[in-house]
C-alpha cells in the first residue's frame, strides 16, 4: 500500500482529516456518531498502527459493498490511465489473406460493443467491434478464409460464488468472462455465450468491410 492512511471500511466509506493530536478525538467521536446503531466494521490504520479500531473483526457478508474493497485496491495498485485491452489475432496471416480464423481476444474489458444500445448508455466511449474491424483492414487484412472466434479463455466461466442464491445469476449478476459484449445481456436476459455473439459481431462488422 502507498504511505499514508488506510481506510479498511465494511457498509460504510467516512473520509477524515486530522493530524494534530488534539483534533484525533474529535474524528474518532465522529466516526462513533456514525456507526452507532449500524452494523458496520471500521478500522483507521496508518503504516501498520491502528489508529481507530470499532468491530472491525467481526465477519460480514460482503454483497456490493465487497465492490468497495476491490475499487480500493486497484486504485491502489494500477495507474489512473490504465486500460484493458481487447484484441484481434490470427496464426496463420498472408500478405492480403487471412488463412485462418480471426480470435477476438478480451481481457476483462466490459464495454465492448457492436454499436447497440448498450454503448451508447454508457458515460463514457466503449470499445467498438467495428473500430476493430476497422484496425485489421488498416493492418493489411483484405480477406478471411477463416471464422471469426471468441475466445473462451482467460477467465472461468464461474457463474456463482459459496454463499450465493441460486437466481442471483439470473437476475442481479451478468456472466463474468473475459470477453464480454453487449454487458452479457440480450433483451434483459443474462446471456452465457458472449464470446459467441461477440464473434457474430465482428464477423458482420468485417464483411462491411
Amino acid at each position: 500500500m502507498r504511505r499514508g492512511v488506510t481506510f479498511f471500511i465494511v457498509g460504510l466509506l467516512v473520509a477524515v482529516v486530522a493530524t494534530p493530536a488534539s483534533a484525533r478525538a474529535a474524528w474518532k467521536t465522529r466516526i462513533d456518531e456514525l456507526t452507532a446503531g449500524r452494523t458496520i466494521g471500521v478500522a483507521v490504520r496508518e503504516e501498520g498502527r491502528f489508529l481507530y479500531r470499532h468491530a472491525h473483526k467481526r465477519g460480514r457478508v460482503p454483497a456490493s459493498n465487497q465492490k468497495l474493497l476491490l475499487s480500493m485496491a486497484l486504485v491502489d495498485d494500477l495507474d489512473p490511465a490504465t486500460t484493458i485491452g481487447t484484441s484481434a489475432a490470427s496464426r496463420a496471416v498472408g500478405a492480403t489473406v487471412l488463412e485462418g480464423d480471426l480470435w477476438l481476444l478480451g481481457h476483462g474489458d466490459p464495454t465492448v460493443t457492436g454499436g447497440g444500445r448498450f454503448g451508447k448508455q454508457l458515460p463514457f466511449e466503449p470499445t467498438q467491434l467495428g473500430a476493430l474491424a476497422r484496425s485489421v483492414k488498416a493492418a493489411g487484412v483484405g480477406r478471411i478464409q477463416g471464422r471469426v472466434m471468441g475466445n473462451t479463455g482467460y477467465f472461468d466461466h464461474d457463474w456463482n460464488a459459496p454463499g450465493w442464491k441460486a437466481e442471483f445469476a439470473d437476475l442481479y449478476i451478468p456472466l463474468p468472462s473475459a470477453l464480454t459484449f453487449e454487458g452479457n445481456t440480450y433483451r434483459g436476459t443474462h446471456v452465457s455465450d458472449p464470446e459467441r455473439r461477440a464473434a457474430i459481431s465482428m464477423t458482420r462488422a468485417s464483411s462491411r468491410r
